[in-house]
């Protein structure tokens, strides 16, 4: 399984681990759940690690994700943790996420994401 989602209750966040390659599917299922995560527990703060990803979907089907990712999650904070080896089209997501009003940051380490999404 491509992406893997949790509940970090220490943290108060939604995690979501991708590794391998992602799809445009998994993308939708992984929103779903943090969806139905959030409406739950209340967390609206998202961790995303990414540091395991090998390929993401086109840039066209990103810009359509991050489209959805906005509608659906205003109010949430996210937070992409990326590799050296990452992708380089999350930034893409970031971008258009970012661009509909979506409170998304992309960090190199897990500890600075935690950190800024405790803020």
């Amino acid at each position: 399984m491509p992406e893997m989602v949790s509940v970090d209750n220490k943290h108060g966040i939604i995690l979501i681990e991708s590794s391998d390659l992602v799809g445009t599917d998994d993308l939708s299922k992984s929103l779903e759940t943090v969806l139905k995560i959030a409406q739950n527990t209340g967390y609206t703060k998202v961790l995303v690690d990414t540091s395991k990803l090998v390929l993401l979907p086109s840039l066209l089907h990103l810009h359509i994700f991050g489209e959805e990712l906005s509608k659906k999650t205003k109010g949430f904070k996210h937070a992409v943790v990326v590799s050296e080896d990452s992708p380089k089209s999350l930034e893409h997501i970031e971008t258009a996420a970012i661009n509909r009003g979506t409170h998304i940051q992309i960090f190199s380490s897990r500890t600075d994401a935690l950190k800024w999404l405790s803020l």
